[in-house]
């Protein structure tokens, strides 16, 4: 998990918020009450739309819809749109990169598996 991915989630709670009073999500009332940077949350907010989560509402009054239910969006499948990258190294001669990875990885793993069974809906209750 990364900042993007952490932006996205917050999004999307904050879009389903908004979806439950019949209002748009504002990107910049959301940067804004939280403390969030307004570029890194609209490329997030582009990143979404495009993978079909949340749907992006032009004009003045615009702002930010969940393009399906909350019910539906898994938090791991929004978490695996934005990737983190690796450690780019030339050489493991001693074998502690690959120890580290394998470390990583199965942390990793388990955190996923935690997200899998947790939605966007789950988390307006939480």
């Amino acid at each position: 998990m990364n900042a993007k991915s952490e932006y996205a989630c917050v999004l999307l709670l904050e879009a389903a918020k908004c979806q439950a009073k019949s209002e748009v999500a504002k990107g910049t009332v959301i940067a804004k009450e939280l403390g969030l940077n307004k570029q890194l949350l609209q490329m997030v907010a582009w990143e979404l739309v495009k993978n079909g989560v949340l749907s992006s509402v032009r004009g003045r009054y615009g702002g930010y819809l969940l393009a399906k239910p909350a019910s539906e969006i898994s938090v791991s499948d929004v978490v695996n749109m934005f990737p983190t990258r690796k450690l780019q190294a030339r050489a493991d001669s001693n074998g502690s990169l690959a120890v580290v990875r394998r470390l990583f990885s199965e942390a990793q793993q388990a955190q996923l598996e935690k997200l899998r069974g947790t939605t966007v809906a789950d988390l307006l209750r939480a």
